[in-house]
């Protein structure tokens, strides 16, 4: 069998270094697949130093930097080519038998218009515009129906060209572990940016007597005060072991975030069986199921989040339900061995 020679052009940005961890680790065991990774910072150059002494002119060296990637990938031999994500992939070079395959989870004008409440910037745009032009070597893999959509609607993308390609977890390793039956529920938010991912709401109900039976466990950059129900873990890898067992212990996931797309903390709280109280914003609808897998709260409000929890304190059947839901949708959607498998089918159909 002919092996298929795939390269993988990847960004460190934010969740992004999580997915090319998970990607890296389950290709290089396909047997049927020649496989090399290729970390665009590594091939930045000047253009990096710029930007990170000046924050200016970010999309350029992206772009620079995949590109330059990907050109060392061709060299090489390599003629299938995943990059992360589109807002890197304006500028690679075209060749007639090479194929890019390009994940991504927003477009920049959802981006833009979540994080700031503005469309995105006319550079940005005249960017993102090119990529209609490239449709005949480009498949574009979509995290979500809410980025696909997009795709299709505002940048012209033939549906044909947009496949739809949910994120993967290794579900093997996030597993449920024990629960504590002494009545207590232990709580995980996940979430490097405490305020953005809104960690100080959470730190609102922790003192809220109606939530006395509660423990709460956050992962993040922000460095609290240890309390008798509150612990802050900092410093932890993302997807490494401690953060495994933390959340083995828990029940719950709460997540009111601000902004985001599509949470790597949403599939690793549902791939642990744990229902997840977060906000409707981007693609979270289509991950947690409201009152199935979770629930979704719509004021960012510390009151609206004790409303949703309490459900959980006063209705602990409901509770393992909901539990037992998680990790079914985990098992049937996110699993990392079924998202190879469906990419490289894609490729092969490409090739």
């Amino acid at each position: 069998m002919r092996r298929l020679k795939i390269a993988l052009v990847s960004s460190p940005l934010a969740g992004w270094k999580a997915v090319r961890n998970k990607w890296e680790k389950a290709l290089e065991s396909c047997p049927d697949v020649e496989f090399s990774t290729f970390h665009w910072e590594d091939f930045a150059g000047p253009w990096r130093k710029f930007y990170e002494k000046t924050g200016k002119l970010e999309d350029i060296w992206w772009n620079l930097a995949t590109r330059k990637a990907c050109k060392k990938a061709i060299s090489s031999g390599l003629r299938y080519i995943i990059i992360t994500t589109q807002h890197n992939s304006y500028l690679v070079p075209r060749y007639r038998d090479v194929k890019y395959f390009v994940y991504g989870d927003a477009t920049a004008n959802q981006l833009s218009l979540m994080q700031k409440g503005v469309s995105a910037s006319i550079r940005w745009r005249l960017f993102e515009g090119l990529l209609k032009y490239r449709t005949e070597d480009f498949t574009f893999l979509c995290m979500s129906n809410w980025y696909r959509d997009q795709l299709v609607k505002d940048l012209g993308i033939h549906e044909s060209k947009a496949v739809l390609l949910y994120q993967g977890i290794d579900t093997d390793y996030w597993q449920p572990g024990p629960k504590s039956n002494t009545g207590v529920l232990n709580i995980i938010f996940m979430g490097r940016d405490f305020e953005w991912k809104g960690g100080h709401i959470l730190r609102q109900l922790a003192s809220d007597t109606r939530f006395g039976c509660c423990r709460w466990h956050y992962i993040t950059s922000f460095k609290g005060d240890n309390t008798h129900n509150e612990t802050f873990y900092t410093g932890l890898k993302p997807n490494s072991e401690e953060i495994v067992e933390i959340a083995k212990c828990c029940d719950i996931s709460m997540l009111p975030t601000r902004a985001d797309c599509s949470p790597n903390a949403v599939i690793e709280a549902l791939s642990a069986g744990l229902p997840v109280i977060t906000a409707p914003v981007g693609a979270i609808p289509e991950m947690v199921d409201d009152g199935r897998t979770g629930f979704l709260v719509n004021d960012r409000t510390p009151e609206a989040y004790a409303e949703k929890l309490l459900v959980y304190v006063t209705d602990r059947a409901l509770l393992r339900e909901h539990q037992r839901n998680a990790r079914a949708v985990a098992l049937d959607r996110y699993s990392i061995k079924d998202q190879i498998k469906r990419l490289l089918y894609l490729i092969k159909q490409a090739s």
